[in-house]
């Protein structure tokens, strides 16, 4: 198992409502025909298009402290591809409500760069992506690659000179790839928003709290109900039922796509707990979403195989 998978959102379409949650049964392929982006019709070409596309990026091993995710290269279609910051639950209809925005994008070097060089030139199909002051680049070549901070920033037309805060470590040739990485910060699961409702019944969630994964913990807001003085069901507000547990044992439910959700741990729970009363908490993946944005000029050429080329850097 890798430690990094790219995923796709549970709603895919070209509506307000594309995105949303993840979908961990929806995997992203490196090199598998459209495997974000359906292909482009004759007259999506003619007449130009955009299309939005949700996806996560999943550490399933680790916890990753780092990440940033990018666009390799640029397309050897008409088309282009930029990248936009996103939000758990997001849809493609709040996305583009949003009142500015920020695309991250890939360029090639139009001017050589040598070892120890703080000045980088590279040109940009379609638009110029929003690189800004203290924003991160990567400079790579078929040998070589480094991250560098951008000091400062100029663009003319398709062209932009970036500066950066530290000479380079390695020279690049013309053609060199200069790609405008979106942070994507630590990733790692989690829980919040522990919430017991009892009037003596407690769950010590300090000493013994509940357990999460890098793979099987989804995004989910978690109810457990007592039917009896010892057990209970297990509800999540997306997820649905997902079984039923009890004091006595630690209730770890599985996660049909593989997993477990979360673990309590019998040792946890304490005093007198009665039918009706309820605990409550949410948990968080080990990943972090992202939009990709295809646009489509009029007029672009057709082109037999184009997919997008992520590359994901953490550490």
């Amino acid at each position: 198992m890798g430690v990094i998978k790219l995923y796709k959102s549970k709603i895919v379409n070209d509506s307000e409502f594309n995105g949303g949650y993840e979908d961990c049964s929806s995997e992203i392929f490196s090199g598998q025909y459209e495997n974000l982006f359906p292909d482009v019709s004759p007259s999506e070409r003619a007449s130009g298009y955009v299309r939005y596309r949700k996806f996560f990026v999943h550490a399933t091993a680790q916890t990753i402290s780092s990440s940033y995710v990018g666009i390799f290269d640029r397309s050897p279609a008409g088309d282009y591809f930029r990248l936009h910051a996103a939000t758990v639950a997001q849809t493609q209809g709040s996305l583009l409500a949003l009142p500015s925005h920020k695309w991250y994008g890939t360029g090639r070097i139009t001017q050589p760069v040598a070892s120890g060089a703080t000045v980088v030139v590279a040109s940009f199909d379609g638009d110029v992506p929003d690189i800004e002051v203290n924003d991160t680049v990567l400079l790579a070549s078929a040998t070589d690659n480094e991250l560098h901070t951008v000091a400062a920033v100029t663009s003319s037309g398709l062209s932009v000179t970036v500066t950066l805060s530290n000479g380079t470590n390695h020279s690049y040739d013309t053609g060199s790839r200069l790609c405008h990485l979106l942070p994507l910060g630590s990733i790692a699961p989690s829980y919040s928003d522990w919430l017991e409702s009892s009037s003596s019944g407690t769950y010590d969630e300090v000493n013994y709290p509940p357990s999460v994964y890098n793979v099987g913990t989804v995004e989910d807001v978690w109810t457990l109900t007592f039917y009896s003085s010892s057990a209970f069901t297990c509800v999540g507000l997306t997820t649905g039922t997902v079984g039923t547990g009890d004091i006595n044992n630690d209730f770890s439910p599985s996660n049909p796509v593989g997993g477990t959700y979360f673990t309590l741990y019998a040792s946890g729970w304490g005093g007198s707990w009665q039918s009706g009363d309820s605990v409550s908490f949410k948990t968080h993946p080990s990943s972090k979403p992202a939009w990709a944005k295809e646009v489509i000029p009029a007029g672009a050429a057709p082109c037999f195989s184009n997919e997008v080329p992520f590359i994901v850097i953490y550490a």
